[in-house]
């Protein structure tokens, strides 16, 4: 099984309406997005790239 299919599994009945009810409720800000993907990408210029992806 690839990966991507093991990802889209994981949201398999997830509706739009149920996560922006969850977004909604919670009250995260932008600030709580980027310090969770913060380890994962590197800011080059001002344009962010997934480190599995990119070279630098």
């Amino acid at each position: 099984m690839g990966v991507a299919v093991a990802r889209a599994e994981l949201f398999e009945g997830l509706s739009h309406d149920s996560v922006n009810r969850f977004l909604l409720r919670e009250r995260y800000e932008p600030k709580d997005l980027f310090d969770e993907v913060r380890p994962d990408i590197n800011l080059i210029g001002g344009t962010a790239a997934w480190r599995r992806y990119s070279y630098i």
